[in-house]
């Protein structure tokens, strides 16, 4: 029992019926709520982009920790609070 594999029931149809979902909800949204998801989308993309690249940075020792980052921070906390 224990060097069995776990099997969810249903097999592969729960993930492509979730899959199925994911694609079919975006479809009953009005155009400027689908306008907003996405601008949301890609505001937070943007923001993980930057901090990833300015974490790379500061592993990497190329970059050093200053008021502009604490500045950063605050900006996003607010955006985020704005939410």
């Amino acid at each position: 029992m224990a060097d069995e594999p776990f099997r969810a029931p249903g097999g592969p149809f729960v993930p492509l019926g979730a899959s199925a979902i994911i694609v079919w909800m975006p479809t009953t949204l009005k155009w400027k709520e689908l306008a907003a998801a996405g601008g949301v989308l890609f505001v937070s993309g943007a923001i993980y982009g930057i901090c990833e690249y300015r974490r790379s940075l500061l592993f990497m020792g190329r970059a050093q920790v200053g008021k502009s980052d604490r500045l950063f921070k605050l900006a996003v906390c607010l955006v985020m609070l704005y939410k």
